[in-house]
C-alpha cells in the first residue's frame, strides 16, 4: 500500500509540474498591407500559431527563405501555420520578392 501511495504522489507531482510548464499556444498576427508584412519582425514560440491576414488586393505568400514552411495567402484572406521548430526565419513573398520579413521562434 505504501508503494502505491508513493507512486500516486510522484504521479501527481509530475502531473502538476507538466501542467505548470506547458505552453498554451498563442496566436501571433501579421498583416499584409501595401505590399509589406506588418510587423516586419515578429516573435513566436514553438507551438504558437502564426496568422497572416492579407489586406491587399493582390495574392501573396509567406515563404521561409531556407525552406520549411510556406503559406499561400489570397487577397482578403487569412492563413495560419503552427510553428514546429525554433530558429530565426527570414521569409518573403514569392510573387513580390521585395516583400521580406523575419520570424523569431523560441522554445
Amino acid at each position: 500500500m505504501r508503494a502505491l501511495g508513493r507512486s500516486l504522489s510522484v504521479l501527481l507531482a509530475l502531473s502538476s509540474w507538466s501542467c505548470a510548464t506547458a505552453h498554451r499556444p498563442a496566436t501571433v498576427s501579421i498583416a499584409i498591407v501595401n505590399l509589406e508584412y506588418v510587423p516586419a519582425e515578429a516573435t513566436a514560440r514553438v507551438g504558437d500559431i502564426v496568422e497572416w491576414s492579407n489586406r491587399d488586393v493582390l495574392d501573396h505568400t509567406a515563404t521561409a527563405t531556407a525552406g520549411g514552411w510556406r503559406a499561400e495567402i489570397p487577397a482578403g484572406q487569412t492563413r495560419t501555420i503552427v510553428m514546429q521548430n525554433a530558429g530565426v526565419f527570414d521569409y518573403y513573398c514569392e510573387y513580390h520578392p521585395n516583400m521580406k520579413a523575419k520570424l523569431v521562434v523560441t522554445k
